[in-house]
């Protein structure tokens, strides 16, 4: 982490707002968790998709520019494994949906949008998006989560307070999100 350039972005960056963009909810058909007992291990994704620079003309003299992050996040119930590999029936794996694992999976996108007070370069703005945007989304994502899963009669779930990171292995350059 290169704390100099992400103290950049801090400074020239405001949350404006964070939105959902897109959601996928799906219960197995031979799961029904209303009548049946879980026995399932809960797993969890989240990643950065990608984030653009924004120009909004609002009749302005000066554009308005936002910058964007894409987060994605999911968890699922995956059965425990009753069965060995040699059970799995011929042509599937065991993480295959269709091999009786999964049960069910509650998927978003999310959105956090930034106002821009000054210009920022690439480096600072992608430092930003990899520390700063999922802190940001957490807490909506959380809640999200939390309801989907008592709609769909899943057992509750409790993502922890904060996200737990692995940071990328660090390389010579960091990795471009911003989509030019």
């Amino acid at each position: 982490m290169n704390r100099e350039l992400l103290k950049q972005a801090q400074q020239g960056l405001r949350l404006a707002d964070i939105g959902l963009r897109q959601t996928k909810c799906t219960i197995a058909d031979r799961f029904d968790p209303r009548h049946e007992p879980v026995d399932a291990e809960v797993q969890m994704k989240f990643q950065l998709s990608r984030s653009e620079i924004l120009e909004i003309d609002d009749g302005k003299e000066v554009l308005r520019k936002l910058f964007r992050v894409y987060v994605e996040v999911g968890v699922r119930w995956v059965q425990k494994p009753s069965q060995t590999a040699s059970q799995v029936p011929s042509g599937r794996s065991e993480s295959d949906p269709e091999s009786g694992q999964q049960l069910a999976t509650i998927e978003a996108t999310f959105i956090a949008e930034y106002e821009m007070q000054s210009d920022l370069d690439t480096a600072a703005l992608n430092e930003f998006a990899l520390h700063n945007a999922i802190w940001n989304i957490w807490p909506f994502w959380r809640e999200y989560c939390a309801s989907q899963a008592l709609r769909m009669n899943l057992p509750k779930v409790m993502l922890p307070l904060h996200p737990s990171i692995p940071l990328p292995a660090r390389t010579k350059s960091a990795p471009n999100l911003t989509s030019d």
